[in-house]
């Protein structure tokens, strides 16, 4: 059994995919944090393309690169003291995520959702609900209160 669930969040894992709905789940990991003065470990996960490596004409970055730059933004930005990571991965995003917590020994995530639903819903599914499915540890939805998308 891990004890650290019972005696208290230390390490939270927020995923962003620089949203409203996300930055509003980051609000909510950061207001977790300082209540349990936890990490909190962010996470953006780049969907496999054929076009990912490729440079961007400008700066000569990749893909990855402005992405990482742009996490490293919202660190900079975020006004939390205490610990704080980020990383940036490729791959499908709910098996980066629940991976990371694992890897990570997260003891929850806070995810953003989209508020996606009828038949955009079931034919994509949602990358939050299959987090809450395959997670090891407890996950928390937290859904923006202005954003609500409905796609019937």
């Amino acid at each position: 059994m891990n004890h650290t669930r019972i005696n208290g969040i230390h390490s939270i894992l927020c995923p962003t995919d620089f949203s409203e709905s996300a930055q509003y789940a980051l609000a909510t990991a950061i207001m977790l944090a300082r209540r349990f003065h936890a990490s909190i470990d962010l996470i953006h996960v780049i969907e496999p393309s054929a076009y990912e490596s490729d440079r961007i004409a400008a700066g000569e970055k990749t893909y990855h690169d402005v992405i990482r730059e742009r996490l490293d933004d919202l660190v900079a930005s975020m006004k939390y003291e205490g610990a704080l990571s980020s990383t940036v991965v490729s791959g499908i995003p709910y098996m980066e995520i629940t991976r990371r917590a694992a890897e990570t020994g997260a003891d929850i995530i806070v995810i953003g959702t989209h508020g996606r639903t009828g038949i955009r819903h079931l034919l994509i599914g949602s990358v939050a609900e299959k987090v809450v499915r395959t997670a090891t540890c407890p996950v928390l939805t937290v859904r923006h209160p202005d954003l609500h998308v409905t796609t019937d």
